[in-house]
């Protein structure tokens, strides 16, 4: 018990510590920055939609493809008594997995399937990004806001994957300061630490 407390207490006082993007970068970042608020709102790039008859949104994606009810353990929306039967609900799914799950969802949840994988027959870039692919990705996000569904995010974006994205946006765009994100607060050296709900830290 004592040790539970000690890490809430010095995971509050962390917190208390942390600044704002508008407190943290200079008036010049300031004005030139993104300002999103933590999600993505828009839906697949009109040119995969276009080449592979994808539906209009996700709901309709979602019940067009054979539908039920979504979940981690269920993530096929099988409804089958045995899906996820012998995996606890604190388990993670195992990276390759992962992977074949998502592979099976690529008309009926792309969110998903963008996460992990690119659009058919085409090459996964590792590496580097390149000032062309970050300034599609801005583009993205002025137009879409970004910050969560990075499957969706990925569509616009050639030769990589949701979660490079994601990565892409922790490791570089915030820590640039190239977009404001309300979810994310900055250290004194600048790095990005997570302060959304979904952080069980979170006052």
């Amino acid at each position: 018990m004592d040790r539970y407390l000690t890490t809430i207490n010095i995971t509050s006082t962390t917190r208390n510590l942390l600044m704002s993007g508008d407190l943290f970068f200079d008036k010049a970042t300031r004005e030139r920055a993104i300002r999103v608020d933590g999600h993505y709102h828009g839906w697949l790039d009109p040119g995969v939609i276009e080449r592979y008859g994808f539906e209009k949104n996700a709901k309709d994606a979602w019940e067009a493809n054979g539908g039920g009810s979504f979940s981690f353990k269920d993530p096929l929306g099988l409804q089958s008594d045995t899906a996820g039967a012998s995996r606890s609900k604190t388990a993670k799914r195992p990276k390759h997995e992962a992977k074949m799950v998502a592979k099976g969802l690529f008309k009926k949840n792309p969110n998903a399937f963008f996460y992990r994988h690119n659009e058919p027959g085409q090459e996964q870039w590792t590496g580097d990004w390149t000032a062309e692919e970050q300034e599609i990705f801005l583009k993205v996000a002025a137009e879409h806001g970004c910050g969560d569904k990075w499957g969706l995010f990925a569509s616009h974006i050639p030769h990589r994957v949701g979660y490079q994205c994601s990565n892409f946006y922790r490791q570089v765009v915030l820590p640039e300061g190239l977009v404001f994100d309300p979810n994310y607060e900055y250290t004194s050296r600048g790095k990005p630490i997570y302060c959304g709900k979904h952080n069980q830290w979170r006052k």
